[in-house]
């Protein structure tokens, strides 16, 4: 890829798969019941929607974690039927004893076919019975998501208590706006969370989804790198419940401002003095790590980003391939299991192609580096798991 010199005037930017997800889900426990209408698609969503049309029974989807989670929750309540649940290599790795440990406790039959804890599973649906449940609100925000998801359809409702800190906040919130704006009852007050159970909806929903605020970042990162660029970012909104919107304050202090408009926002670069040193907390934002981490690094701002450790369990170990990549580039970073930090240095011209490992968001953020240095990115199709047209929008001039 040859250096980026300008940017396009506008981007229609992808559909928010977190949400429309969470929607798929609620359509197949409530069919005829939801319309849902996007304006794209994307990898992580397609994995879904052909769970719910293929006659096969057994599901393999991919590298999709959010459908390996949402997905087990959901096929354990399907009475009466067998499913193998399966995927990649990389997701054969990723740990799912927490929501299979509770999902037990509720009634469901799973087993796991390889090792313990992990997929792939084969899952036979049960009748789910209502109980009081604790999990670990430290591990992943996909674990309980996926609980509340399908809790209106457990006998009695659903009752959880989230044990130690909680990561991904923001995305348990997203859920639970989700649940009423569908119109089913939940409550979400300190620790607690309660699903009633609901046979149908109390009316039918037709639903459009929003933009995504993950992908945001990219561009936001893009234009504080552009002194005097400005650019049209088309269906985001600022009433979103994505916690990703919380980027908009990290950008102000890069240099990054926002404006609403009719078709979404307009952003734009400022001058101003750039902080010398940032320390963010991402505990409820892991996603905007790999954007922020390299966007700092090229402004000449060192960075601390703490909050990260659900990141060992995403479609890489993030932090590692994050130190892996920068060194790439001369840039040294430190690491511990749930920070990075990345001091004030110089990048130079890539000693190879960047390698993406199979995830989306190394190939979105490492292309940043190409506001500097003719880049290559290997494997650049990943980014088709959430933002398909991301090098199309990219290379529009």
């Amino acid at each position: 890829m040859s250096k980026i010199e300008s940017l396009p005037e506008s981007i229609q930017l992808p559909t928010s798969k977190s949400i429309a997800n969470r929607w798929l889900i609620l359509q197949a426990l409530y069919p005829n019941q939801i319309q849902l209408n996007y304006n794209d698609s994307s990898d992580d969503i397609e994995v879904l929607k052909s769970a719910f049309t293929s006659k096969d029974k057994t599901i393999d989807v991919g590298h999709a974690g959010t459908a390996m989670r949402f997905l087990t929750a959901y096929l354990s309540q399907q009475e009466g039927e067998e499913f193998v649940l399966t995927g990649s290599e990389r997701m054969k790795k990723r740990p799912i004893e927490p929501l299979v440990s509770v999902l037990r406790q509720l009634g469901a039959s799973i087993e796991c076919l390889g090792k313990e804890g992990f997929p792939p599973l084969k899952i036979t649906g049960q009748k789910l019975q209502s109980k009081p449940i604790e999990i670990d609100g430290s591990i992943s925000s996909q674990y309980i998501t996926a609980l509340l998801l399908v809790g209106s359809k457990i006998e009695g409702g659903l009752k959880l208590f989230l044990k130690r800190h909680i990561v991904s906040k923001s995305y348990i919130d997203l859920t639970v706006s989700v649940l009423k704006e569908a119109g089913l009852d939940v409550t979400f007050q300190d620790n607690e969370i309660a699903v009633t159970p609901c046979e149908a909806l109390p009316e039918n929903k037709n639903i459009t989804v929003e933009a995504d605020w993950s992908a945001a970042s990219f561009w936001y990162s893009w234009v504080a790198l552009r002194p005097g660029s400005v650019l049209n970012l088309v269906g985001l909104n600022l009433d979103s419940a994505q916690g990703d919107k919380k980027l908009i304050d990290y950008f102000e202090g890069l240099g990054v401002r926002t404006k609403s408009i009719d078709s979404g926002l307009r952003i734009y670069h400022v001058d101003m003095a750039l902080p010398s040193y940032l320390e963010i907390n991402l505990i409820n934002q892991p996603d905007l790590a790999q954007p922020l981490a390299v966007v700092c690094t090229l402004l000449g701002v060192e960075v601390k980003l703490n909050g990260l450790q659900t990141l060992a369990i995403k479609e890489t170990n993030r932090l590692e391939a994050l130190k892996e990549e920068f060194l790439n580039f001369d840039v040294e970073s430190i690491l511990d299991e749930d920070s990075i930090l990345i001091k004030s240095q110089k990048a130079s011209n890539p000693k190879r192609g960047v390698k993406t490992y199979n995830d989306h968001r190394m190939a979105m953020a490492f292309a940043l580096f190409a506001s500097r240095f003719s880049i290559e990115i290997q494997d650049p199709e990943v980014v088709s798991k959430s933002y398909p047209k991301y090098f199309e929008h990219l290379l529009k001039m």
